[in-house]
């Protein structure tokens, strides 16, 4: 039916049968012409154009046509309240009343919906409650509801239930870390969950997360990807944001930045090589600026420190270094760190009577190009061997580190056997390096500095 209206109206009005012709030559209608395209009443100029072997547009450009009716009215009041409405009525157009009409009826499903969410919340007494918590509205009040009655324990209700007699959740404490040595996110997963008073977050450098550990943990991780800023800078800017109440800081460099930028309550943490390889001067005004020093290892204790340092034992994720069985294969596995030789190492060895050991050694990726192994996969890396050598002999001592390193540890908590620095085998995870037992010390170091 529209295909035959429209063409009957092109067919037999004259004027737009001239202007059509004209077109179709790539001409403008005659100097001075009123000439316009004729468009049948209900249709629109796109409907229209369907029909034309020429683009009505064409037309309609060429003839830069006038509206043959155009109706300009202001309307009295707010949009859409009564007194606007009315007057839009007045205007009695079928074009306006049809979207009026929709209008109205939207409002009247709303406000329908609306009474029978009001009327659900007065029948719930615990909805009724939980709108008294500022914040949660009549909808929000009752999907709580909903979560609450499928928990069988109803441990949500009971939350609820106090968090609305406080009135309000009390403020936890937040700990910001910079850096962190892979031990960091350790800190942050287990403090948080066992001590939900806290609430921590990790800041590092994608050049510090060789082994992808801190992506594993969902740490944050700044790379030169991070806007026009040097990386490290803008770490410390959001780190600084956060307006924690403790920052615990990894690294020597990275307080130094803060010092002069920040005012706040902080802790330096060392972790070996940074104390070994530096001088008691070069660790001066960070350590005399910290509310506290703390050490990952005992030997760490036995160095000059501007202010007396506290040992941390390094805990070890339990969930991912879990109990394994290990094959009776003789081979061993150890990691050579920065400043150790292979040929020192295995004198040593050789020394105190493992040197029958079908030895692999490891370096660190810097040091050979070697491809490194994934956080997540060292577990899996492990199980190949009956023994982990956990020594660290620097170059030129004669005897090793008095400390287990993280990997050592690591080993322990997984069943493995671990020549340690006493040249002793040791396969268990000592109780102080497990991670409720080091967070719960690190809990009470956190309030002993707030309270002071």
């Amino acid at each position: 039916m529209m295909n035959q209206t429209a063409q009957s109206a092109v067919q037999n009005d004259e004027r737009t049968k001239a202007v059509y012709e004209r077109a179709k030559l790539g001409l403008a209608p005659n100097a001075g012409s009123q000439v316009r395209p004729f468009v049948p009443e209900g249709f629109s100029r796109h409907e229209l154009s369907i029909f034309l072997p020429v683009p009505l547009t064409n037309i309609v450009t060429r003839c830069q046509p006038r509206p043959s009716y155009r109706r300009e009215s202001r309307m009295p009041g707010q949009p859409f309240s009564p007194q606007y409405m009315r007057e839009l009525h007045k205007l009695d157009d079928w074009r306006i009343e049809k979207h009026v009409k929709t209008i109205a009826f939207l409002n009247q499903d709303i406000s329908d919906c609306d009474n029978r969410i009001r009327d659900a919340v007065s029948r719930n007494s615990d909805a009724t409650l939980l709108k008294t918590v500022p914040g949660i509205g009549s909808v929000t009040a009752l999907a709580l509801v909903s979560s609450i009655w499928r928990d069988p324990h109803r441990q949500i209700h009971i939350v609820v239930q106090s968090t609305i007699q406080n009135r309000r959740m009390p403020q936890k404490i937040k700990i910001t870390h910079l850096g962190g040595c892979g031990i960091s996110p350790i800190f942050r997963k287990y403090l948080d969950s066992i001590h939900g008073e806290f609430s921590s977050q990790v800041f590092e450098e994608k050049g510090n997360d060789v082994f992808d550990l801190y992506s594993s943990y969902g740490c944050r991780v700044y790379d030169k990807t991070f806007g026009v800023f040097h990386h490290k800078y803008k770490m410390i800017f959001d780190a600084m944001l956060t307006n924690a109440h403790i920052y615990h800081v990894h690294s020597t460099y990275k307080l130094k930045k803060m010092i002069s930028k920040l005012k706040k309550r902080m802790i330096m943490q060392y972790w070996g090589r940074d104390v070994r390889k530096s001088s008691p001067k070069q660790r001066e005004e960070v350590e005399n600026y910290s509310s506290m020093i703390l050490v990952g290892t005992p030997d760490l204790l036995d160095y000059d420190y501007a202010v007396k340092p506290v040992y941390l034992p390094i805990p070890v994720d339990t969930e991912i270094f879990c109990k394994s069985e290990f094959p009776a294969n003789n081979k061993a596995l150890i990691h050579l760190k920065y400043d150790q030789t292979k040929e020192e190492t295995l004198e040593f060895l050789k020394a105190n009577g493992y040197g029958d050991l079908d030895i692999t050694w490891v370096t660190q990726p810097e040091r050979n190009g070697s491809k490194k192994v994934p956080y997540l996969r060292v577990p899996d890396l492990l199980q190949g061997y009956e023994y982990l050598i956990d020594l660290y002999i620097q170059t030129g001592t004669a005897e090793p580190v008095g400390a287990n390193s993280t990997l050592g540890l690591q080993a322990m908590a997984m069943g493995m056997k671990v020549i340690s620095h006493d040249m002793r085998v040791h396969s268990s995870l000592p109780d102080p390096h497990r991670p409720e037992n080091v967070v719960g010390t690190l809990k009470n170091y956190y309030k002993k500095i707030l309270e002071g």
